[in-house]
């Protein structure tokens, strides 16, 4: 039986006494629905961490990057498997897969907002770099041309 002073954790089913949870004046009783060994656990950085990993890992298609590309880009995760398959799986300028290993870039107009391809992180970059201005890339051509290998 359940004393006065006493809980049961709603996490590890343990009864204890009420100096092990911590305070909360929204609850009936006042405590915590949890002890503190377990708030401790829960609460540890690398269990979130790793639970934040495998959540998006196990839900990254339909719970971040179809509403992620619909945000910044106005277009569907479908829409990028498309164009995926379209350029092969490779970069629309170097043509090649990208050596971070990571998904291909959404290369969009930043005026327009009008999706141009997919790049690499290096070609994308590359671009920003030279912040998508025509004139400065044909200076760089023209440099490379005079003075490069």
């Amino acid at each position: 039986m359940i004393g006065v002073m006493d809980k049961k954790c709603g996490r590890c089913k343990v009864v204890k006494s009420t100096n092990e949870f911590q305070k909360n004046c929204c609850a009936k009783d006042g405590f915590q629905w949890q002890c503190k060994a377990c708030r401790k656990i829960i609460d540890s950085r690398d269990v979130k961490r790793a639970y934040d990993r495998r959540r998006y890992h196990e839900q990254k298609e339909t719970a971040y990057l179809d509403p992620y590309y619909r945000r910044a880009y106005n277009i569907t995760l479908n829409d990028y498997e498309t164009l995926y398959a379209k350029q092969n799986g490779v970069c629309a300028i170097c043509q090649e897969l990208c050596v971070t290993g990571r998904r291909l870039a959404v290369d969009h107009c930043h005026y327009s907002n009008k999706v141009r391809g997919l790049l690499c992180s290096t070609c994308n970059q590359g671009l920003g770099m030279f912040k998508n201005n025509n004139l400065l890339l044909t200076k760089a051509i023209k440099y490379l041309e005079n003075y490069g290998t």
